[in-house]
């Protein structure tokens, strides 16, 4: 497949999840990382953890 075939093909399928309202952003965080953080405002429960060894 063309590499402008391959955009083409890309750019369709993001248009379509758009439409369809499928299409997620990811929202940066207002506060640090921990048990309670901060996005656009509202306070959340963070449920998630990651795990780096060094």
């Amino acid at each position: 497949m063309p590499s402008h075939s391959l955009s083409a093909f890309l750019q369709q399928n993001l248009n379509d999840l758009q439409q369809q309202g499928l299409y997620n952003t990811i929202q940066p965080l207002e506060s640090p990382n921990g048990p309670l953080i901060t996005i656009q405002g509202r306070e959340y429960v963070n449920l998630s953890s990651i795990i780096i060894w060094v």
